[in-house]
């Protein structure tokens, strides 16, 4: 959970990054975080759903794949509120 709010902050801070340029210094204005940092624990929390859900017995690859469909647009979905500005 704590790596999927990471990966959130990430998100953000990266969209917000041409606004926040000049204005305050973030991990990205920084340089600290960037598309390779972000791909990383995008992947590592991806393989963690996955283990979440064998861990819990749920071993259906049909499921497991759906669950990491979902994930996937939750991202996406945050994303795009991130860049309309609905998720500020």
């Amino acid at each position: 959970m704590a790596d999927t709010s990471l990966l959130m902050q990430m998100i953000d801070d990266w969209v917000d990054q041409d606004e926040d340029s000049g204005a305050r210094v973030t991990p990205v204005v920084a340089g600290h975080w960037n598309t390779a940092s972000v791909d990383q624990l995008y992947r590592k929390t991806a393989r963690d759903v996955g283990t979440m859900l064998t861990e819990n017995r749920i071993r259906n690859r049909v499921f497991q794949e759906l669950f990491l469909d979902l994930y996937n647009d939750y991202l996406h979905v945050a994303l795009e509120a991130m860049r309309t500005g609905v998720a500020a």
